[in-house]
């Protein structure tokens, strides 16, 4: 017998034997619990419906009954913070490096999940690689479930293809096409916005998505590893940069030009002017046919956007523009992920909930009612792998089940979108980074961060969209935290030479 065999062999009898002691304690009937979950976004229709077909499977098992509390994405910041940081009462709770994961696992606010999964929850170390748990840890620690499935940038632009031809216009190919075809439709259309996205986070803005997509080797530039700071206030270069800058002492070309050109965009009337209003939600607008250009998290045209423009604009059409270089190896990746669901240390039902979890990707079955709700009436399943939406359901496993083993594909991409989700979903089609597995404890300089975080709040998205002048606000931040920045620079680059030699 191989070693590996016998490993194998090991593990599964470990798993099986973890899997015994959760049913034998399962079959004594827990005692009811309810389960408090906070998650973002908007409540699909049939959740109820689906959350009570939970409930009805679980019974004679985990015996939970789940409140299920959905936070729009434009309060989704403020209003999880303040939940956390006045004690209300929550078991589960979204979370995130791009929303304020790091501040509050700083603040100590929840609760390190090593022992808990380790006691109650094998499938959930089943359903994800290895690698996924080792990178995706702070300090050591596991401080959030890892939700996603893929391993590698997959931003793009959603661009109006019928609106591209309407005006004769070429297929987009670098960057400068791109804006190019924005100009064209503010001059010859001007009903329709040229560009739009929702408000969203500190790298959700015209800027960031642009310098996320730089030859890593040439210009690339990068956030800060450890996720101090999502604004490229910090930041690294090149594949695997180990040398941490600040934007006021080393004014990066790209990340000043970037800046500049929003700035440009947004005078000219190319970015939507109320882009920073709360309620803007740049997908809506697009759905309903009155923006050109919007930005997602896809590489490929996602059916259901596809379907509900078709709705509104019967002839329109979407086509994804984006310059990432899809060779292997290209590009290499710390395979961080960006959401993370997190048990919050005030709950009295930890155990519970970890339980809970486990419990949903305990199969496959259970995976799809949690991800793609009641099988017949909100999807068909196609096969192991793939599955079509029907209605009432609205995906969103994202926030709270998502695993690289269980999710399945739109069965209406076309097989070139499948080649491409098949490529990000690869670990073995990058590079790992030396950046892999670490991350920043804050504790040194906690009120520096403090005074950088509210700084980067308050300016980086208006930068980023081009509303605000990006020379007069680094002077703005240069008065008022950069010697907080020199202090937490220090501070991260003594961590990271200190993971480096530690490889």
């Amino acid at each position: 017998m191989t070693r590996r065999l016998l490993s194998l062999m090991l593990s599964l009898v470990l798993v099986l034997g973890m899997v015994g002691a959760f049913n034998t304690a399962a079959a004594e009937q827990l005692p009811l619990v309810e389960l408090k979950i906070m998650v973002p976004g908007d409540r699909p229709a049939d959740m109820d419906k689906v959350l009570a077909e939970i409930e009805s499977r679980a019974a004679d098992t985990l015996n939970v009954k789940i409140n299920l509390i959905f936070i729009p994405w434009s309060d989704l910041g403020d209003k999880t913070r303040l939940t956390l940081e006045t004690g209300e009462d929550v078991d589960l709770i979204f979370d995130a490096p791009w929303l304020h994961m790091d501040q509050m696992i700083s603040q100590g606010l929840y609760e390190p999940m090593d022992d808990l999964i380790a006691e109650y929850g094998p499938h959930l170390l089943a359903t994800r690689p290895e690698q996924m748990w080792e990178a995706n840890k702070w300090d050591g620690k596991i401080m959030g479930l890892p939700l996603g499935d893929t391993f590698g940038g997959t931003r793009s632009y959603y661009v109006r293809k019928d609106v591209r031809e309407a005006l004769g216009i070429e297929p987009l190919k670098t960057h400068a096409d791109l804006v190019s075809f924005l100009y064209a439709v503010k001059e010859q259309m001007p009903e329709m916005i040229p560009y739009s996205m929702d408000k969203g986070a500190l790298d959700n803005n015209w800027s960031s998505w642009y310098l996320e997509q730089l030859d890593p080797d040439a210009n690339g530039v990068n956030h800060s590893p450890g996720g101090v700071g999502m604004s490229f206030l910090f930041y690294t270069e090149g594949k695997d940069g180990t040398q941490v800058k600040n934007i006021c002492d080393d004014p990066n070309e790209e990340i000043l030009g970037i800046w500049k050109e929003a700035r440009q965009l947004y005078l000219d009337g190319i970015i939507n002017p109320d882009i920073l209003a709360s309620n803007q939600l740049g997908e809506e607008q697009f759905k309903s046919g009155k923006v050109a250009c919007i930005v997602n998290n896809a590489a490929q045209v996602q059916p259901s956007i596809l379907a509900d423009l078709k709705n509104v604009v019967p002839e329109g059409e979407i086509e994804v523009f984006s310059e990432w270089d899809y060779t292997p190896k290209k590009h290499t990746s710390d395979f961080k992920l960006y959401n993370f669901l997190c048990v919050a240390k005030v709950s009295q039902n930890k155990e519970r909930a970890v339980q809970f979890l486990d419990w949903a990707v305990s199969s496959q079955d259970n995976y799809d009612l949690f991800a793609y709700g009641i099988e017949g009436v909100n999807f068909e399943a196609v096969g192991d792998k793939q599955y079509t939406p029907l209605q009432g359901y609205a995906q969103f496993q994202y926030v709270w089940v998502m695993n690289p083993m269980q999710d399945r594909l739109d069965a209406r991409y076309t097989p070139e979108d499948m080649e491409i989700l098949l490529f990000f979903r690869s670990g073995d089609n990058f590079e790992k980074s030396k950046l892999s597995g670490f991350s920043f404890t804050s504790d040194a300089v906690a009120s520096e961060m403090a005074i950088f975080s509210d700084v980067e709040s308050k300016y980086m998205p208006a930068v980023g969209h081009g509303v605000i002048d990006p020379d007069e606000t680094l002077a703005s931040i240069k008065a008022e935290a950069y010697d907080a920045m020199i202090k937490i620079q220090a501070e991260l680059q003594k961590q990271l030479d200190a993971h480096i030699a530690a490889q």
